[in-house]
């Protein structure tokens, strides 16, 4: 939510993502892939998901869902997200 450019506690106008020098989600995929070769080696990413603001990755290891990550859409920060607990199932609306 922090990170999340429309409803966060950094909201700004609709659009925010576009801005010169933005991530993209061909970015976002590259920096998540240098991350996760120098703090989770054997980790790779499953989906990529964009927000206002950022982008929301699944991660997987030998195959399953490890884990999740985020990539700020206008700074490339990385956010490896660590309160999960361990990936029961996934739903799509």
């Amino acid at each position: 939510m922090m990170w999340n450019t429309r409803t966060g506690t950094h909201a700004r106008s609709q659009g925010a993502n576009t801005a010169a020098g933005a991530v993209d989600a061909t970015k976002a995929r590259a920096i998540a892939t240098t991350w996760l070769a120098a703090n989770r080696p054997g980790t790779t990413i499953g989906s990529i998901d964009a927000y206002p603001g950022y982008f929301t990755i699944d991660l997987k290891r030998d195959g399953a869902v490890s884990g999740m990550m985020s990539v700020n859409s206008s700074s490339g920060a990385v956010w490896y997200h660590t309160w999960h607990g361990a990936f029961i199932a996934r739903e799509d609306s």
